[in-house]
């Protein structure tokens, strides 16, 4: 989580940006990022069923009307970013 609020969490950004960077939106809690990445999980259950979270990839899903991309890697969410 701590990765996701400094690169993508304007009231948490580390300050660094990359060429292609995307935000959060501002008003967005910690537990609406954990509950936007939960309802993204959950709509891609049978993916998540069928490949595990032991090896790099990512799922999307839309979360109140906007589309986000969670990552993992080595079994943990590493991203979390609205495309």
């Amino acid at each position: 989580m701590k990765h996701i609020l400094e690169r993508h969490h304007p009231e948490y950004s580390d300050g660094s940006i990359k060429a292609k960077q995307t935000f959060l939106e501002k008003d967005m809690s910690i537990d609406e990022v954990a509950n936007a990445i939960e309802s993204i999980m959950k709509q891609n259950r049978d993916i998540l069923l069928k490949n595990g979270t032991t090896f790099s990839y990512q799922i999307r899903g839309t979360y109140n009307g906007v589309e986000y991309v969670v990552g993992f890697n080595k079994g943990r969410v590493g991203q979390f970013y609205p495309e």
